[in-house]
């Protein structure tokens, strides 16, 4: 349990690392009126794979915290489902206001990863 435990910590500063790499890099991409690069979409896509592999280690860990099963089970929600809607809403942008939306789109990935560190 401990072994889980410790790896869902080392996933979660993992993918905000990431997650603040790849706002550093739209951030750039926005800055300078261009498309999303594909350093940015690589970031993107491995900080949503790491946020993955997080929330089966934290299903795993559910049997044994079942008070704090519920929480993973909204916040997982809420991280996954607005990144699906995220990536249908940003096809119909134009090219130079593509960065901006994924800007503003992680900001919002950020402040529910924070919830969910700041909720247990």
């Amino acid at each position: 349990m401990n072994h889980l435990i410790s790896l869902h910590q080392r996933l979660l500063i993992t993918s905000v690392t990431v997650l603040f790499v790849a706002l550093a890099s739209v951030s750039m991409d926005w800055w300078r009126q261009r498309d999303v690069s594909p350093v940015s979409t690589a970031a993107m896509a491995i900080m949503w794979l790491l946020l993955a592999s997080n929330a089966i280690i934290g299903g795993l860990m559910a049997p044994q915290a079942p008070q704090l099963s519920g929480l993973h089970i909204l916040y997982g929600g809420l991280i996954f489902g607005p990144a699906l809607v995220m990536w249908y809403l940003q096809r119909g942008l134009p090219i130079s206001q593509r960065a901006r939306f994924w800007f503003f789109a992680l900001v919002v990935t950020a402040v529910l990863i924070h919830r969910v560190v700041a909720t247990g």
